[in-house]
C-alpha cells in the first residue's frame, strides 16, 4: 500500500500544517483484518490511545477477540 501527499491539492482545499488527511482504503477481501495493535506503537502498556477507527463493511463484522 502506498499514499502520495499532494501539497499544492492541499493548499488549494485550504489545508495548513497540522490538519488531518482523511486517508480512504479499500480492501476487497471476504475477511479483513484491521491491525489496531499499530494505533499504540511506540506507548507503554499504561498509555492510553485516542483515535477514531471506522470500519465500514456490507455486512456486521466479526470482532475478534469476543470478549
Amino acid at each position: 500500500m502506498a499514499a502520495v501527499f499532494d501539497a499544492d491539492a492541499a493548499k488549494a482545499r485550504g489545508q495548513r500544517a497540522g490538519d488531518g488527511t482523511p486517508v480512504h482504503l479499500v480492501i476487497p477481501t471476504k475477511s479483513p483484518w484491521v491491525p489496531l495493535r499499530i494505533l499504540g506503537l511506540g506507548k507503554s502498556g499504561q498509555d492510553r490511545v485516542d483515535a477514531d477507527v471506522y470500519l465500514l463493511t456490507d455486512a456486521r463484522p466479526q470482532m475478534l477477540p469476543a470478549p
